[in-house]
């Protein structure tokens, strides 16, 4: 779980993209990870192919960066006992609950994620003539 918050922490201080981000980390399990994606302001165009191809185990951590109380962003790992054995917390996903697709808080992440070799879910792009 340390890494996922060390990602969290590097990632948005480098950012800028939150003036005084809080952080916080919790365990779940996959399943109930997966159907709280359903209640959030992810893209649901493309929630379904990420939730059929991420396939989580178990347990995961999630360490979630917020700006006041509003979610931004989760870092998700595994931490079920074959990672937990070989000693690895490994990242998952990261899922932007706030973060615009367009945005350049988005492109950080993917390409953060991209060379993790980890999946990303953003919120949907803003409407057109939205500021």
């Amino acid at each position: 779980m340390m890494s996922s918050v060390f990602y969290a922490r590097s990632i948005f201080s480098e950012l800028g993209f939150v003036d005084e981000p809080r952080y916080s980390a919790r365990f779940a399990t996959g399943v109930d990870y997966k159907r709280s994606l359903f209640a959030s302001d992810v893209d649901r165009t493309r929630l379904r192919a990420f939730c059929e191809n991420l396939p989580l185990p178990r347990y995961i951590a999630v360490a979630s960066v917020f700006d006041g109380e509003q979610l931004i962003c989760d870092f998700v790992s595994d931490v079920s006992d074959a990672a937990h054995l070989q000693n690895d917390d490994r990242l998952l996903a990261i899922v932007g609950h706030a973060v615009c697709a367009e945005s350049k808080a988005a492109q950080w992440l993917e390409a953060t994620a991209n060379s993790l070799s980890v999946p990303t879910l953003f919120a949907p792009p803003a409407p057109l003539g939205t500021p």
